[in-house]
């Protein structure tokens, strides 16, 4: 990934990890099975990564946690609540 202007690898990295991110992850990839998710180069080049503070602050993520399980569910791996504890 390139990223232009004053973006460090931190703020990328923690962008990245955001339910914003996760919920694009999940649309974008493609199940292995098993849980596993995989992204090819051309679907990580499509994920969303929110790098504004303020979309990152003001994010619902009650509902993007919802489409992420409503995502697994779909693809038959479990919900996200059951895997990460809430905050």
């Amino acid at each position: 990934m390139h990223f232009y202007g004053s973006v460090s690898r931190r703020q990328a990295c923690k962008a990245f990890d955001h339910p914003i991110g996760d919920l694009s992850k999940e649309l974008e990839g493609h199940p292995l099975g098993g849980g596993m998710l995989k992204l090819e180069p051309r679907e990580a080049g499509s994920v969303l990564i929110p790098l504004a503070r303020d979309v990152r602050e003001e994010a619902d993520l009650n509902l993007i946690r919802a489409g992420i399980d409503t995502a697994r569910e779909w693809r038959h791996y479990g919900k996200l609540s059951a895997a990460v504890p809430s905050a």
